[in-house]
């Protein structure tokens, strides 16, 4: 009986110890980039300007810049969003900015910065060390720091401008994954289907049709609606190792917000757009200009 009694404490204990391996090995799963991430979207130089618009209004114009840093001897990659609205347009008076450091085998949050400059000028930076887990945001108004915030924590994140990097680097990849976001200082979910078929799209910025890979983007918000984004968002990028992004769609409480590629400059763009329409001759599931049901402005089919 006393055997008996002993084999069954070490059966539970194998389960237990079991069942915390693979829980470890779970945590440790949901902590590492997908492997078919691609970071061939960083450059060492890259500049893009887009044009929004809610309808046929022209609400401001988007730019996306990225160049090579090093900071503390690492080789990073900055990536900065500057949006402001168009003048004339009323009730709406943005500008802002974003810059974030990015490791390009990794692009979750380091080192995040927002500024606006709307009424007041306001600036929040967010940190995070890798080695004590600690994520930590500073708020400032007029340069003068009104809030300090920081906490212990295991889960790591995505900022806007790393979640946008980590999108491209798996654009086409047929990955369905949750992403951990940054959203103020809270992390929420936000559901991410990067669609393997090719789309054939008239964009703006380019002389002749290109063929790109559409991003379906579904938050996991705890009241689905943040500033009248109902969370749903698609993103079409260039079928290229640079899958730059040419267009976007975003879903409000009543219409859309159309953002299209205007303007590029990158190094490798003339061979990026070159492999995007030899993509073309492989087949397609969408026709010249069809963005999964609008058509090639944005507009309702």
């Amino acid at each position: 009986m006393k055997r008996n009694h002993t084999d069954r404490n070490c059966s539970v204990a194998c389960a237990l110890f079991l069942a915390l391996a693979l829980l470890l090995t779970v945590a440790a799963q949901a902590q590492q980039i997908n492997k078919h991430y691609n970071p061939a979207p960083f450059a060492k130089q890259e500049v893009l300007r887009y044009s929004v618009h809610y309808s046929f209004i022209r609400l401001g114009s988007i730019e996306l810049r990225q160049r090579a840093v090093t900071k503390e001897g690492r080789s990073c990659g900055e990536v900065r969003l500057i949006a402001r609205t168009a003048s004339g347009v009323p009730f709406i008076n943005l500008d802002m900015k974003e810059t974030a450091l990015l490791l390009r085998e990794d692009p979750r949050c380091m080192d995040f910065r927002v500024e606006k400059s709307d009424d007041i000028e306001r600036t929040r930076h967010y940190r995070y060390d890798e080695k004590s887990g600690t994520f930590s945001v500073e708020e400032k108004e007029k340069g003068k720091a009104i809030e300090k915030k920081s906490r212990q924590e295991s889960r790591r994140c995505f900022d806007a401008m790393g979640f946008l990097m980590y999108l491209r680097g798996l654009a086409g990849s047929g990955v369905r994954e949750t992403v951990p976001t940054l959203m103020d200082f809270e992390i929420v979910d936000t559901r991410m289907a990067c669609h393997r078929e090719q789309e054939e799209m008239d964009v703006d910025a380019f002389d002749d049709d290109v063929m790109t890979y559409r991003t379906s983007l579904s938050a996991g918000w705890e009241d689905e609606s943040v500033g009248g984004m109902q969370g749903d968002i698609e993103v079409w990028c260039l079928a290229s190792g640079s899958a730059i992004p040419v267009y976007a769609e975003i879903d409000l409480a009543l219409g859309s917000i159309d953002i299209e590629l205007e303007k590029y400059s990158r190094k490798d763009m003339p061979a990026a757009v070159s492999e995007a329409k030899r993509q073309g001759g492989a087949g397609s599931s969408g026709s010249a200009g069809s963005r999964g049901g609008v058509d090639s402005k944005g507009g309702a089919r």
